[in-house]
């Protein structure tokens, strides 16, 4: 019994060894949950963090070989270069840096895999984000046979009544505007037909006024101008002949 005693001391101090190292250097995040890989999506954005004495350090990311025994690296995602940075975590957007997610989904992140200290995280899974497939047309039809008369019908089925409203619209429109049209149109010949009416008895009537007076000339009464200057005279004497008798002025005799 004494013999197990310096080998279960010994073992004990590897073991309190051991868990102080890890205790220094050790990953946060991402770590198992109740014994499970965590499943990220691409485009998520998850914080990675580690706790570490290291003073320079990189970290990595490894794709899992589906067979297992064996990863494959791409190169580093983060490094702290300067000892007094003390960096414990970054911020990483959830990709693929050129990894085919077909080949194998599983990852984990390595701290310094080429040194002596180095460790790793737990292994994390990632998928795609996703996306909501339309219904094939059988499966359109089927649902619109078999809902309820209280269903509302889907926005497929209201395509057509919404293109026969359209249609009545428009026919609606074109049969209360065409008469509306046409009646302008006739307002508009009629009141063209007036004016021209209203400018022709204008004019007739100005033209009316000019023949009258044009014609009222010869109608005119122009006395008749006397040119005998007898008629002007008084009557004369008159001798037996009846010829009127004019004096005749006396002789005149000059010295």
């Amino acid at each position: 019994m004494l013999l197990f005693q310096p080998l279960v001391i010994l073992f004990s101090g590897l073991i309190l060894t051991v868990n102080g190292a890890e205790k220094t250097n050790y990953m946060i995040n991402p770590v198992y949950i109740n014994g499970k890989s965590p499943v990220w999506t691409l485009g998520d954005q998850k914080v990675i963090a580690w706790k570490t004495d290291l003073p320079v350090f990189n970290v990595s990311i490894w794709q899992q070989s589906p067979l297992g025994g064996s990863a494959y690296s791409r190169g580093n995602v983060f490094a702290q270069i300067n000892e007094q940075d003390h960096i414990s975590n970054f911020t990483w957007t959830v990709q693929l840096y050129g990894y085919d997610l077909d080949y194998s989904p599983t990852f984990f992140f390595w701290v310094n895999p080429s040194g002596p200290n180095s460790f790793p995280s737990a292994y994390f899974n990632i998928t795609r984000r996703s996306t909501s497939s339309p219904a094939s047309p059988t499966d359109s039809t089927s649902a619109s046979s078999s809902a309820s008369p209280n269903t509302p019908a889907s926005s497929t089925d209201q395509s057509p009544a919404l293109t026969t409203t359209a249609k009545l619209a428009l026919g609606l429109g074109v049969g209360i505007g065409v008469p509306i049209l046409l009646a302008l149109a006739a307002l508009v010949w009629l009141r063209a037909r007036q004016l021209k009416a209203t400018q022709q008895a204008a004019a007739s009537t100005g033209l009316s006024h000019g023949t009258g007076m044009h014609q009222q000339g010869p109608d005119m009464h122009i006395s008749e101008i006397h040119t005998d200057p007898t008629s002007f005279c008084q009557e004369l004497p008159q001798d037996a002949r009846g010829k009127p008798l004019r004096p005749e002025l006396p002789d005149q005799h000059y010295d």
